[in-house]
């Protein structure tokens, strides 16, 4: 995963269209989805296409993720912030439909080809991602919405032959966190929060097998991974806002590669620990699912740790790391097209603007603010008039309006003239 490319999905996805963005994302798709099932469903080539989308609502998420993963409570955070933010519906509907596009691209009647078992794995890691997401998003949802999305989740994945990794995930991590969720119609649950103050090592020993609370720790594993990449990605945004704007102060440049290097230092360390205990324990899903999530993000040429068994997972998610650059790549090109577009297709919106651009035009030249200019008609001179809001009007309403002494006072060469407007 690329930092400079993410950072610039980021910046195209920080809009107050978020909600229509990702409803245009799935409309499309569910076209292309409903082809590739009229014509040849078993087009490996087809597929990682349609993979595309998939990897699009993963960068969704987790943008969104980042927007809340800093927050102890929703309600604490800036107004301003949450016309950027999905509504909890959206992305229930969204975990919705990435739950039955599953058996359309791998249905479970028979197995994948070995080079799609990863892309099915990526899949539930989005729905992770979106799931993790509705527990931050701190918001209730309806027992009967969360029971359908678990019954549809586990409907989806009767695949007869599943890793034990994916298996773990939608047999058990993801209908724990889905039940975390609060509902809207049944006791208020405590909402979970996790906190980073305690070591990693004791992590990963509470997701051991035999530990019946596994969740927990993954999940604060799972956002603190997340963190440091989000860390390098918003350093990336920072140097290209200060690259372009005029006057920043070298003092605030080297702050930024400072936080940069930290963050590479932090996330290398993480990464470093999560392989190692990866590369320890063979039987436990948690680990491997992390695991999976650092070295199919790494963005660097080889894997932070140097060990067989992490040698060959990093080559089996090589094609997932091509794919994931490519849709990005893709992501970038559609958000900007759809912008453009906006504008060609939107006649009352460009209507708008333009009136807009007009009106303040024409404000800008009747401001008593500009510098006088002595080739202005004499229409076009203006006197402030004795009113309680002290407009500026021209000459030729003052005449219109006054009565005959008043225009005489207006013939004295004056700047500003009081009088009264008869109403």
């Amino acid at each position: 995963m690329s930092h400079p490319l993410v950072a610039a999905v980021w910046e195209q996805l920080r809009r107050r269209d978020i909600t229509n963005i990702v409803r245009e994302i799935i409309g499309e798709h569910a076209t292309d989805v409903a082809i590739f099932q009229a014509e040849d469903a078993s087009d490996v080539a087809k597929i990682e296409h349609l993979m595309h989308a998939v990897f699009w609502i993963k960068a969704i998420f987790d943008l969104q993720r980042t927007y809340l993963q800093g927050l102890t409570n929703f309600d604490d955070g800036h107004p301003s912030s949450t016309s950027y933010l999905l509504p909890s519906e959206v992305i229930f509907s969204t975990l919705m439909y990435l739950v039955q596009v599953k058996p359309k691209l791998f249905p479970c009647s028979k197995p994948p080809a070995p080079e799609l078992v990863k892309y099915r794995h990526f899949l539930a890691l989005t729905l992770l991602a979106g799931a993790r997401l509705l527990l931050l998003r701190g918001q209730s949802i309806r027992h009967e919405m969360k029971f359908n999305l678990e019954r549809a989740i586990r409907k989806a994945w009767q695949d007869s032959e599943l890793p034990g990794a994916e298996r773990f995930m939608v047999s058990n991590l993801l209908p724990k966190v889905i039940d975390s969720i609060e509902s809207s119609d049944s006791p208020s649950k405590s909402h979970l929060n996790f906190s980073a103050s305690q070591g990693s090592n004791s992590k990963f020993t509470a997701m051991e097998p035999k530990n019946t609370d596994q969740m927990t720790p993954f999940l604060s594993l799972f956002d603190m991974l997340w963190a440091a990449e989000a860390t390098m990605v918003q350093s990336h945004i920072d140097r290209r806002r200060m690259s372009q704007e005029q006057g920043h102060s070298l003092v605030a440049a080297l702050d930024v590669d400072d936080i940069f290097d930290h963050a590479r230092e932090n996330k290398l360390k993480l990464a470093k620990t999560v392989l190692a205990a990866f590369n320890d324990e063979f039987t436990a899903p948690p680990l491997q699912i992390l695991a999976t999530v650092v070295l199919s993000q790494n963005a660097e040429a080889h894997p932070p740790l140097q060990t067989r068994r992490i040698r060959d997972t990093w080559a089996q998610l090589s094609r997932i790391r091509e794919v994931c650059e490519a849709s990005l790549s893709h992501l970038v090109r559609w958000l900007i097209n759809r912008r453009v577009q906006l504008w060609g297709c939107n006649g009352e919106l460009e209507a708008t603007s333009h009136h807009y651009q007009q009106n303040l035009t024409e404000w800008l030249q009747l401001s008593p603010l500009q510098e006088a200019n002595p080739s202005n008609r004499q229409d076009e001179v203006l006197y402030v008039v004795d009113c309680p809001a002290g407009h500026s009007v021209p000459r030729s309403l003052l005449e219109e309006r006054m009565d005959k002494n008043a225009c005489e006072v207006c013939q004295f060469p004056q700047d500003a003239v009081s009088v009264l407007v008869p109403s």
